[in-house]
């Protein structure tokens, strides 16, 4: 029904990074226009899935959701995607300004941590992540629904 446990988990962490450590400590950021679309695309995702999820529990198919469920990702998680990367890219000035989330030497556990050093790594993780969700969406949906045929392809069979 769903991506494995460990990809999902992924997909959680990720949006709970982009919401409740970036978006919640940055209040020049949570102004943003931006981050009003990244939680309009989150929620109309949602909107659909769980729907899906539910009438799968209950055994029950109704196509229209399941057309919904496996169509609707084609432009939401492309533009979510690009909407999470352009709100970690423009957090990072402000992060490297505030310094919040940076652990500077010398202190008691005799380590450093410069957190932009992390946002800058997000956007190349989110794309490698995004392109294997991306893939696996297609799989699913031409495993669910099927695949676009061709006159040719239908001479053929």
């Amino acid at each position: 029904m769903g991506l494995n446990p460990l990809s999902f988990s992924l997909q959680v962490l990720g949006r709970n990074f982009i919401l409740f450590v970036i978006i919640l400590h940055e209040e020049n950021i949570q102004s943003a226009p931006i981050v009003f679309f990244l939680l309009l695309t989150w929620s109309l995702i949602e909107v659909v899935r769980y729907p899906f999820y539910m009438l799968a529990v209950l055994d029950k198919k109704i196509y229209i959701v399941t057309w919904l469920r496996y169509t609707l990702w084609m432009p939401l998680y492309p533009v979510g995607i690009f909407l999470e990367g352009a709100v970690v890219i423009m957090s990072i000035p402000l992060y490297e300004m505030s310094q919040r989330f940076c652990l500077s030497l010398p202190n008691n556990a005799n380590m450093a941590f410069y957190f932009p050093w992390l946002l800058y790594a997000y956007p190349p993780i989110l794309l490698i992540a995004g392109y294997t969700m991306l893939t696996y969406m297609h799989n699913q949906r031409r495993k669910v629904i099927g695949g676009v045929t061709t006159s040719k392809s239908k001479k053929s069979s």
